[in-house]
């Protein structure tokens, strides 16, 4: 039989128990922050593009490929949690079995904080995701705020006019 070190702590398994549900409700805090981030990035990055659009000049096509960027790293930004959500009705049937309080305390516990720590892991990774997609949101202003001073014919590789003829006047 394993070693059951939780066995006769039931009011410190309650109290970590207790602290685990505070940091999971912080997380729960810190993915709606993520996920407001995120409708701001994939919005501001729909503006930006749209209004490079119908211009086939080399900076604003610059802007409308950072745009894109910028959007695709917004959506991978709203994916959901890593970890998988608590069942309380496993642990219900798991005590309803005969478990005892502190070992269903305990399974409780474990499976929390393995949750929690993937949803870390995630919501770290979406961070990066979302620092990036708003770098590349900021080049693709710039390179729109380039293409805009530029003249007309500056980057984009074709003349929009053509010189007039030039006369043929001999001269004597």
């Amino acid at each position: 039989m394993r070693a059951r070190p939780w066995k006769g702590k039931r009011d410190e398994l309650r109290s970590v128990n207790a602290a685990v549900d505070r940091e999971l409700d912080d997380y729960t805090k810190r993915d709606s922050a993520m996920q407001g981030r995120a409708t701001v990035l994939i919005g501001a990055a729909s503006v930006v593009g749209a209004v490079q659009i119908g211009d086939a000049a080399t900076w604003q096509l610059v802007g409308v490929g950072l745009s894109l960027l910028a959007a695709v790293a917004g959506v991978v930004v709203v994916f959901p949690r890593g970890g998988d959500a608590f069942n309380p009705r496993t642990l219900w049937e798991e005590v309803y079995a005969g478990t005892s309080e502190e070992e269903a305390l305990h399974h409780t516990i474990r499976v929390k904080l393995e949750t929690l720590d993937k949803d870390d892991k995630w919501l770290s990774t979406r961070g990066k995701f979302a620092r990036v997609g708003f770098v590349l949101l900021a080049l693709s202003v710039l390179a729109t705020t380039i293409g805009a001073l530029l003249p007309a014919d500056s980057g984009s590789g074709h003349r929009d006019h053509e010189d007039p003829p030039r006369s043929h006047v001999q001269e004597k």
